[in-house]
């Protein structure tokens, strides 16, 4: 299926933009043309001390880690970001062939997803146990983000998976 480009809003929290020196920032739109268009962007450490953005779909709390470099910029940002968001988009069925046009970079505390980040962050400090290491070889801290279940993305009263709420999504779109 093929959408028309359309902005992406990178909903920065204020360590993100003050990492990447981003001073304006857009209010955030109130009626996304679809799931994939508003993401918010956290600056964080993991258990090994590598600086990373955490950078969530806020409808499917799937998640992307992008490595921090040291001198990183904003079209930095952007080009990993778009680079990540083209591969995630071939998970689904059917693929969706869809670009955004531009990156806005926004304000705002959308408390749902700032609750999970939160939670998403404190889990990335602790290193993975020998036990999962050994049961899952190939499991890196993204994928295991991905396969956590949230409540704030579950029906009422339970918890789903962002990696099958983004399948979905994808899936919900082409129809």
């Amino acid at each position: 299926m093929i959408l028309p480009p359309s902005p992406v809003e990178l909903i920065l929290s204020q360590r993100a933009a003050k990492s990447l020196r981003v001073r304006q920032l857009a209010p955030l739109s109130d009626n996304p043309s679809h799931f994939a268009v508003q993401w918010r962007v956290e600056f964080c450490k993991d258990w090994a001390g590598q600086n990373l953005f955490v950078v969530t779909n806020l409808a499917t709390l799937f998640t992307f880690l992008i490595p921090r470099a040291q001198k990183q910029t904003r079209p930095d940002l952007e080009r990993n970001f778009r680079t990540r968001l083209g591969f995630a988009l071939l998970a689904g069925e059917p693929l969706l062939d869809w670009k955004p046009d531009q990156i806005i970079f926004a304000r705002s505390n959308p408390r749902k997803v700032i609750g999970s980040m939160n939670d998403m962050i404190y889990n990335l400090q602790f290193e993975p146990t020998e036990a999962l290491r050994q049961a899952f070889p190939d499991l890196d801290e993204e994928d295991n983000l991905n396969h956590t279940p949230f409540s704030a993305i579950g029906p009422k009263g339970r918890m789903d998976f962002p990696d099958k709420v983004w399948i979905a999504a994808i899936a919900n779109l082409a129809e």
